[in-house]
């Protein structure tokens, strides 16, 4: 059997990056928290927000801005992708779903010239008719381990239950992502989001020419360069700022770069940074494999500047 028989490999990756980021969720709140009691400045770095999950969610529930989200988790976002998998994308003159057999019934259809596409969701009775028997025996064996699974604490949008949970202790909160919903109390709601509105936040961050009214600033990869966020002496808020990885970087050069965002040449106190790993293994070996990374590219650039 191979590893990947109904090939969600690559549907999965968000997902998991959401549970990874759900679990250490409280944990990256106080760790904010804290900092923000020891005189510090934080700011949690993520390489993504985890947007898609909610926004197939809301598309596939037809959710506008206002509306309540209702169950949403971890487990509908593993079903979704799962029932993803029995979807064919086919572009026909003819809608697929209303044709038994289009192969027994094309001389029995007034085809018109225009082809449009179509979505045909291949069913129990399908699959089995097709011969693919095995494929639907691996689907059910899959969905019989979500539906099992002890899920229900993990949320499908950690990024919203961080900010939540740092508002209800009176913090402000600013993110700047790029991201086009969130939700709140249970209710979805539309971002505005910009360059212009991103580079705002971080002024508001740093107390740059405007009053600094930012406790924490949420960030992910599309901050990793160009913007300044360290403790600079030419900024209102000197506070010594410290970066959060809640969240390994798949490109390390990414990660050296938003690294790079809290300790620049003109800054009032160093930077401190904080990986937040969780004690599942795959996170903890992909972070040593990062460490690796980061020495090497560290040792290449000091090589290069001493040579």
């Amino acid at each position: 059997r191979p590893a990947d028989p109904l090939g969600l490999a690559n549907y999965l990756h968000p997902i998991m990056s959401s549970i990874m980021l759900s679990i250490k969720a409280d944990q990256v709140a106080d760790e904010a928290i804290k900092a923000i009691r020891g005189g510090m400045k934080p700011v949690i770095a993520l390489q993504n927000t985890g947007s898609s999950i909610l926004e197939k969610h809301a598309e596939a529930e037809g959710l506008k801005d206002g509306d309540e989200v209702g169950e949403f988790g971890v487990r509908q976002a593993l079903m979704a992708q799962l029932h993803r998998s029995r979807t064919l994308t086919i572009n026909s003159p003819v809608d697929p779903a209303e044709v038994a057999d289009l192969s027994e019934k094309v001389g029995e259809i007034d085809i018109p010239e225009v082809i449009k596409r179509y979505d045909l969701y291949l069913t129990d009775e399908m699959l089995v008719r097709y011969n693919m028997v095995n494929f639907l025996s691996d689907w059910q064996e899959v969905e019989a381990l979500i539906n099992g699974a002890d899920l229900e604490s993990i949320s499908g949008s950690p990024l919203d239950q961080i900010i939540e949970r740092l508002e209800a202790e009176g913090l402000r909160v600013g993110e700047a992502t790029g991201r086009g919903e969130m939700v709140r109390d249970g209710i979805l709601k539309k971002r505005a989001n910009s360059a212009q509105l991103q580079g705002d936040l971080i002024a508001r961050f740093n107390g740059d020419r405007v009053e600094a009214d930012i406790d924490v600033l949420l960030v992910n990869q599309s901050a990793a360069t160009g913007l300044d966020m360290h403790a600079g002496n030419k900024f209102g808020d000197t506070s010594p700022r410290i970066m959060s990885l809640a969240q390994m970087f798949d490109d390390v050069n990414t990660l050296q770069q938003m690294l790079g965002r809290i300790s620049r040449n003109d800054q009032a106190h160093p930077a401190t940074y904080n990986f937040l790993i969780s004690d599942i293994p795959v996170e903890k070996r992909y972070m040593s494999q990062t460490a690796k990374k980061l020495a090497k590219l560290n040792s290449t650039s000091t090589g290069e500047e001493g040579g």
